[in-house]
C-alpha cells in the first residue's frame, strides 16, 4: 500500500485524490424500477397534488429523492464536508429497496396515500 501511495502521490502532486472501495452489491432490478417509475412516482405525485402542489413526475421524483436519507452522501473536500444527492443509476439492488421502502412510507404518513403493492401495482387512470 506505501509503494501505491507513494506513486499516486509522485504522479499527481498537488492534488485531491479520493480512493474508495466498494464490495460488490447485486445490480437492482427491472421490476424495481419498474415498481418505482409507475406505483411508487403516481402515488407520490397523486399525493402532493392533494396537498395541492402542482408538481409533473420528475418534480415528484426529485422532491422524493432530495429528501431520502438513502439518496444523500457524504463527501470532504479539503477540510470541508459536502453532500449530494445520489443518482438512482447509481444504487444497488439493497439501496434502491430501502429508497423504495421510505418513499411508500413517506407518501402514507406525509402525503396520505397508499401506495399500491409490487403486484398489484398499474399506472393509475386520470
Amino acid at each position: 500500500m506505501d509503494k501505491f501511495q507513494d506513486d499516486v502521490v509522485k504522479n499527481w502532486p498537488n492534488m485531491d485524490i479520493l480512493v474508495g472501495v466498494k464490495k460488490y452489491q447485486e445490480k437492482k432490478t427491472q421490476d424495481q424500477l419498474g415498481y418505482y417509475y409507475t406505483a411508487v412516482l403516481d402515488g407520490a405525485e397523486m399525493g402532493f397534488e392533494e396537498l395541492g402542489y402542482r408538481m409533473t413526475r420528475m418534480q415528484a421524483r426529485a422532491e422524493l429523492e432530495e429528501r431520502s436519507p438513502i439518496m444523500k452522501e457524504s463527501y470532504v473536500v479539503g477540510k470541508e464536508m459536502k453532500e449530494r444527492i445520489k443518482r438512482l443509476s447509481e444504487l444497488n439492488k439493497k439501496e434502491l429497496s430501502s429508497h423504495i421502502d421510505w418513499c411508500i412510507q413517506f407518501c402514507s404518513e406525509v402525503l396520505g396515500v397508499v401506495v399500491a403493492e409490487p403486484l398489484k401495482a398499474k399506472p393509475l387512470i386520470r
